[in-house]
């Protein structure tokens, strides 16, 4: 059996196949959290495969045939999304819109991963060099995916291994890029260990991976405040589907919804009290009848109420995060930084719009401004630190740094149903708490909503598809993270190595074409 596996391998289809088998087995661990050493099988399959001598003239189609196994697998959940009955889409019009995001977006990251790894080609010979430099790469390949009119940064190398408590905690440390470096360069390393046989490259290899695992059981035994304080906390799930959520006549149930909500929260006790992402959709403005009753609740119950809102400045829509204390004031505003391609903006708006005139519908409340405000909100009580929906895909060193005393995360996940991109938005959410090193609340309006602590961990989550208040102490901690403090190094080191690298070999380029 193997020896006709073997055989297959060495054809181009063969070879080419199993590229994208091993994309889709890196992708397991994105969907069942459990799997994560899938992730380490599917690139130790992928960096063997791209020794074959069949592969040396199909490199960069063997490296794309990996990329789409693993992005089609990643991007499938998209098809929760159909029939889009909420915008009055026609089951064609529907199917055209969800057949672009379950093709073109895979095939248009699997490009621009595929085109970094395939640099890896002028990486040196040298092994140990080589495989730091496919760890440099892959890092790049991912800050690439932040950027442009489609940023899409979902299938970090970070998000598959939440499952992996040693290793997941050393995000702290250096940030979520840093399990990029390190699962892509072991992969590398121990393929060259076990195709060479050396002694020296497998106690290499074995080094590589058990000291970051070391220092994630380090950071468990001295966690720093071994009591810190706590704080009642409750999340609010309203349960309200896409398709009622921006239906007409509607708001006026949706907030007295979340009015008697929040009464139940306060009155059992509820120190802190989330609404999800613009949890009634209707104009927010600081005096009217929203902050109004709102504040009613906090005054009499001496709690601060968190929540998601829509506002209007002039032209200008923000979707945005406020909070009222027990005195009724509003805190400053967060504003969404990044948002959603085709659910919050049109890219391309007016040339897609003529083409397909129905996706005109996608955006009830027209194009949203992408905001420019702090990464927190605050007020006389707290610095909250904050992400609206798809910002926590994002991350980055600005919201480990802020000095907050918690993290709020606000979303609505109601397109997706009960897929796997329900889990897969947690479990960023977790990234984002590990890098901060603060507890983390997170309301989502079917769910899954969560209270996260600063290792990752759920001390409390909810069911999706249900309307539920969520209870739970959230801990107070006082210390930052390293990462807080070094920010980015991680990505910043592999750039200069990679440019180290690539202008050595430029330079011995150079000098060989004299000489000739």
């Amino acid at each position: 059996m193997l020896a006709g596996l073997n055989k297959a391998l060495e054809t181009a289809r063969g070879s080419l196949l199993g590229c994208f088998l091993s994309g889709a087995v890196f992708s397991l661990p994105y969907f069942y959290e459990k799997l994560f050493p899938f992730a380490f099988l599917g690139l130790f399959c992928f960096f063997w495969l791209l020794k074959l001598e069949v592969l040396e003239k199909r490199r960069f189609r063997g490296i794309l045939c990996f990329f789409l196994g693993f992005y089609l697998c990643l991007c499938s959940w998209f098809l929760a999304m159909y029939p889009l009955a909420a915008f009055g889409f026609t089951p064609f019009q529907a199917g055209l819109v969800i057949g672009f995001c379950c093709l073109f977006v895979p095939l248009k990251m699997a490009l621009q991963h595929s085109f970094f790894l395939w640099l890896g080609k002028f990486l040196p010979q040298n092994p140990y060099l080589r495989a730091i430099g496919y760890g440099c790469l892959w890092v790049a390949a991912e800050l690439s995916l932040h950027f442009g009119i489609l940023a899409f940064p979902w299938g970090t190398v970070a998000l598959s291994q939440t499952g992996f408590a040693p290793l997941i905690r050393t995000v702290s440390l250096f940030g979520s890029e840093w399990v990029a470096l390190f699962a892509v360069t072991f992969c590398a390393l121990a393929v060259e260990a076990v195709k060479s046989k050396e002694q020296r490259m497998a106690l290499v290899t074995s080094g590589v991976f058990i000291l970051p695992l070391m220092a994630g059981y380090l950071l468990a035994m001295f966690p720093g405040s071994s009591q810190p304080a706590t704080m009642q906390a409750a999340i609010l799930q309203g349960n309200i589907s896409t398709d009622e959520k921006w239906g007409e006549n509607v708001s006026g149930e949706i907030f007295e919804t979340y009015v008697t909500m929040t009464e139940e929260a306060a009155e059992k006790g509820a120190e802190v009290i989330v609404l999800p992402e613009t949890a009634v959709p209707v104009n927010f403005r600081e005096g009217g009848v929203i902050h109004e009753t709102f504040a009613r609740i906090t005054k009499e119950h001496g709690c601060t109420v968190v929540m998601g809102i829509f506002r209007r400045v002039g032209e200008d829509a923000f979707n945005s995060m406020i909070a009222i204390d027990k005195e009724g004031k509003l805190s400053t505003l967060y504003d969404k930084r990044h948002p959603v391609p085709f659910g919050e903006y049109m890219p391309m708006g007016d040339f897609l719009e003529q083409v397909f005139p129905a996706l005109a519908g996608l955006n009830p409340e027209g194009a949203l401004t992408p905001g420019e405000t702090d990464c927190y909100i605050e007020n006389d009580d707290y610095r909250i630190g904050s992400y609206i929906c798809f910002d926590s895909v994002f991350g980055g060193q600005e919201g480990a740094s802020a000095g907050v005393d918690f993290t709020v995360v606000v979303t609505n996940d109601g397109w997706f149903e009960e897929s796997a991109a329900l889990g897969q938005h947690l479990r960023h959410a977790k990234l984002r708490a590990i890098e901060s090193g603060k507890a983390l609340l997170r309301a989502a309006n079917t769910g899954i909503s969560a209270i996260v602590d600063k290792d990752g961990s759920l001390l409390a989550h909810s069911s999706p598809m249900k309307k539920e208040i969520l209870y739970g102490e959230m801990p107070l901690y006082e210390n930052g993270t390293l990462y807080g403090i070094v920010g980015d190094v991680i990505p910043l080191c592999c750039i200069l190595y990679l440019a180290a690298l690539f202008g050595y070999a430029g330079v011995r380029f150079l000098r060989t074409r004299k000489k000739a």
